[in-house]
């Protein structure tokens, strides 16, 4: 399954440094206004799918130029399946692929906290919430961070696979956590989510100079959970370079779902942030079936 999605204007810094010298970087046009580059449209091939970890590039016509590694088998609970203890395996076809599929760039999403870390009962059996992974915040959680994660994400941003591609070199964009404001995903509180990514932020920047970070993307237009993200980040320090969210098409038609951008970006001007740059990371029709709405004819969809 596929989920395309667009993106606003962005800045990217030359990726540099980290555990050795790899052969190769990304050449990826960055995300621009004006003129629109092929960053600007993404993809994201789900864990499983016909593109991504089995050795496959989305084959649409239009190749856009980032993908977003979500649900891409990319996530912590599945390349730290105990503490300490790494299968980089899917991450390295990504890597390898991205490689091979220049100029690309790509956005990795942080979220699914590992059984083996996680507050919640958890199987570590199987796929999805309550089996190898949990929304819950780690057992090590203090307000501080946690050394489980910052051990994580460092070894992520230092990473390299056998072939010498580098995280450094391909991962430009790092989202905060998908979707924080549903329970599924993050069942802890914005300000435990805060205290967790305020430290590993530092760390993606020192591994990958030019790294541009999002805040978490939220889903349903959900404005009193970014206002009280960004007044975290008004009060306790900066981590974002730009402000995401989700908006997918559902049975509305773009000239109504339109004002659900507008209330979002509204949210993110009257809290002081009104040259941060935005971003809709992830869309589609409905976000269940991935299919146009019955309610609008053929030519339509």
């Amino acid at each position: 399954m596929r989920n395309f999605f667009t993106f606003a204007s962005i800045c990217v810094l030359y990726v540099l440094g980290a555990v050795f010298q790899s052969q190769a970087q990304s050449t990826a046009v960055p995300m621009r206004n004006h003129p629109i580059a092929p960053t600007n449209w993404s993809f994201q091939c789900i864990f499983g799918s016909e593109c991504g970890t089995n050795g496959s590039w989305v084959t649409t016509n239009s190749q856009p130029g980032t993908v977003r590694l979500w649900d891409s088998g990319t996530n912590w609970s599945i390349l730290e399946t105990a503490a300490g203890t790494y299968n980089w395996s899917t991450l390295d076809t990504w890597l390898d692929l991205m490689a091979a599929h220049q100029p690309s760039a790509a956005i990795y999403t942080f979220g699914h906290v590992p059984c083996w870390i996680s507050t919640a009962t958890c199987t570590g059996n199987g796929w999805g919430s309550g089996h190898n992974w949990s929304p819950s915040p780690p057992t090590d959680l203090t307000t501080i961070g946690s050394p489980a994660f910052k051990n994580f994400v460092t070894a992520l941003t230092q990473h390299c696979s056998a072939a010498g591609h580098c995280v450094k070199d391909y991962i430009k964009y790092w989202e905060m956590w998908n979707e924080a404001n549903l329970p599924t995903y993050w069942s802890g509180t914005p300000n435990q989510l805060y205290n967790m990514l305020k430290p590993v932020i530092s760390i993606v920047r020192n591994n990958v100079p030019g790294a541009i970070v999002s805040t978490p993307p939220v889903c349903g237009g959900d404005t009193a959970w970014m206002t009280s993200w960004m007044k975290l980040e008004n009060t306790n320090g900066r981590l974002s370079d730009y402000y995401g969210f989700h908006v997918y098409l559902r049975d509305a038609t773009p000239e109504t779902r339109i004002k659900m951008v507008e209330r979002m970006i509204s949210t993110k001007n009257t809290n002081g942030w009104t040259t941060a740059p935005w971003m809709n990371t992830e869309t589609n029709f409905i976000n269940t079936s991935y299919s146009c709405s019955t309610s609008f004819t053929t030519a339509d969809c």
